[in-house]
């Protein structure tokens, strides 16, 4: 049977079968892209092949499109090519971009002011340079430098703030040369921003045999909620005084703890440094206790514990994963781009103002008429009255010890022992109301007065700070007030012994000093205004809040101006009535802006405690605030 005799199957589909009458089944191969085929030569009527020019046919590539196509090739058999799909390009997806709330500023400590910080009876603030910056996440503190040089990214502020240097000369507190100022670099980001993260488009390949292969390396994003577990009693939380933003729960703890006081702790999961005892704050790890000290505040916590320089965090950097390729099967490999999640950085809880009094008091105090403490809380002092025995004798000054400082219920007996006395008797005066120690406790000024002479304040210089015993009294270092004797008379003064204050009843005055601490000359009343009938007064935070007793509630005025009464911008209160019991001419103390006291005057050794001369102590959960409820035990 000849070649024109056969029957052909009709078209045929690459992969199928030919079936040709007498010649078997044969295979059909699938011709690839690009096939070039040469058409058969035909012999001539004597029988000889013709000499003929082979012409050649070529096989486009076929484009890709969405539906197969077969094509017909004009030979034995129809060859479908086949086409590949494209595929689809991955949807852009949004990736949260951190936008920076926290940034650090860059400190230029200078060597002159170094070497002008002498003179302080703190020897912290010799020889050292402050700069007060308000925290990330809230609450002011400060940061002590005392070697000169630059220092960029050591502080960790919100975003603008630039922050304060200063030193103190003398115990004055003076501006800097040296600088600081906000770098923009952010050190805490809070708040994140969607940003488009585009995918690249997968470009389609005709190959052999495709293949997809799909390798992606995944990113592990830490989780910052602590798993839940039983700690041993007793449990307390601290705010990190380096940063606001985290809050420690702490188990197993003996010691006392006061909420508003500071503490270095040192935990089981390895944090060590300085913390604000707070009251159930969420918290953002929990451990156990494994040592506990007690300091006056975060600045002096810093000073032996200094804040760790914050460390930026690196951006994870994604690798290409290569996928070997089959030697007969090419491969075509996708890796996609993988976009680092940002690590979630725990939400600043808002301070809760609350003002607690957990019990600690002293009663049984000698009849006084105003307190005020050693700066370490070591010593009460008072202006014992009528020499807290009754009579006409003279009043005095005299202390009390502190076993533990700054704990009025570690007075150590019920009828407590008294450290010296200092009688008042000079300018005609026998009676005691207001005193005022100086910061570096060599000078003490009394509001002295009888019922005959106006109102003096005198000064007793100390030879030994803080101790009484030692003082000396120079004729001439007095002041009059210049009021008949009316009513009870408080003293006050600024940090840096410029101004002093006078209330007395109604009226606040303020005086100039043109030498500090000096009340022999040079002293003008340069401000008054009108109170309430006011039994004492206390400055905080360098003048910016004056606090006042009102017969039994405790006021707050701000001033936008330090110690200038004329700026007074907003009050607070916090009524004490029924919380603790006050009597006549309550006095107020601070020892920061989390622990104040108030004592009052009374009967001595009455059988009623409330009719004693006894002090109260009072924590604040947030600093300087009074404005929240008052918490009872």
């Amino acid at each position: 049977m000849g070649f024109d005799d056969r029957k052909k199957s009709g078209n045929i589909i690459g992969g199928s079968r030919l079936n040709v009458i007498g010649q078997g089944i044969y295979n059909v191969k699938i011709i690839p892209p690009g096939f070039t085929k040469r058409l058969p030569r035909y012999a001539d009527a004597s029988g000889n092949p013709p000499t003929q020019t082979p012409s050649i046919t070529s096989i486009p590539l076929i484009p890709p499109s969405p539906t197969p196509t077969s094509t017909l090739l004009y030979c034995d058999f129809t060859y479908n090519v086949p086409t590949s799909t494209p595929t689809k390009t991955p949807t852009p997806t949004p990736t949260p971009t951190p936008t920076c709330n926290c940034t650090y500023i860059d400190v230029i400590i200078t060597q002159q002011d170094l070497d002008d910080a002498v003179g302080n009876t703190n020897s912290i603030l010799n020889n050292s340079v402050s700069v007060e910056y308000s925290k990330c996440g809230g609450g002011v503190t400060s940061t002590i430098f005392t070697v000169a040089g630059n220092y960029f990214n050591v502080i960790c502020v919100n975003s603008g703030e630039h922050g304060s240097p200063s030193y103190f000369k003398n115990n004055i507190q003076r501006t800097a040369t040296s600088t600081s100022s906000n770098n923009g670099q952010c050190c805490i980001p809070l708040t994140p921003t969607p940003t488009q993260t585009v995918t690249p488009s997968i470009t389609p390949t005709n190959t052999q045999t495709p293949t997809n292969t799909l390798t992606q390396t995944p990113t592990q994003t830490p989780t910052m909620t602590p798993t839940p577990s039983p700690l041993p009693p007793t449990i307390e939380y601290f705010q990190d005084c380096c940063n606001g933003l985290t809050v420690y729960k702490v188990g197993g703890v003996s010691t006392p703890i006061i909420v508003g006081n500071t503490y270095y702790i040192s935990t089981t999961n390895g944090f060590s440094g300085c913390g604000v005892a707070v009251s159930g704050l969420p918290y953002n790890s929990q451990s156990l206790i494994i040592n506990v000290s007690s300091y006056a505040s975060c600045v002096l916590c810093e000073v032996d514990n200094p804040c760790p320089s914050p460390t930026p965090t690196s951006t994870p950097t994604n690798t290409p994963t290569n996928t070997p390729t089959p030697t007969n099967t090419p491969t075509m490999t996708v890796t996609p781009t993988n976009t680092s999640t940002p690590t979630p950085t725990p939400t600043q809880t808002p301070c809760v103002p609350q003002t607690i009094y957990s019990g600690e008091n002293f009663i049984n105090l000698y009849n006084q008429f105003c307190t005020s403490f050693k700066s370490d809380g070591t010593i009460l002092y008072i202006s014992r009255h009528n020499n807290g025995t009754g009579g006409g004798a003279l009043d005095r000054i005299a202390g009390y010890f502190l076993s533990t400082p700054w704990d009025v219920s570690t007075i150590s007996s019920s009828v407590p022992n008294v450290t010296g006395n200092l009688s008042i008797n000079q300018s005609g005066s026998t009676l005691a109301s207001g005193h005022h120690f100086s910061p570096d406790g060599t000078n003490l000024f009394v509001c002295g007065y009888n019922s005959t002479t106006t109102n003096f304040v005198i000064k007793y210089n100390l030879s030994t700070p803080w101790d009484i015993t030692t003082q000396s009294f120079t004729s001439g270092d007095t002041y009059s007030i210049g009021d008949s004797i009316d009513s009870y008379t408080t003293i006050d003064f600024s940090v840096d012994g410029l101004f002093m204050f006078i209330q007395k009843g109604t009226l606040l005055r303020r005086y100039t000093l043109t030498t500090p601490w000096d009340i022999s000359s040079g002293v003008t009343e340069t401000q008054s205004i009108t109170t309430p009938n006011t039994l004492d007064i206390s400055f905080q935070n360098g003048g910016n809040y004056l606090f006042s007793l009102v017969s039994s509630v405790v006021q707050k005025q701000t001033l936008s101006s330090p110690y200038d009464l004329s700026t007074i911008t907003s009050t607070e209160t916090v009524d004490l009535t029924g919380v603790i019991p006050l009597g006549n001419f309550p006095s107020i103390n601070f020892k920061d802006g989390y622990k104040f006291f108030v004592s009052k005057y009374g009967a001595y050794n009455d059988l009623n405690p409330n009719s004693r001369n006894n002090i109260y102590a009072l924590n604040l959960t947030c600093e300087f605030d009074i404005s929240g409820v008052v918490i009872l035990p």
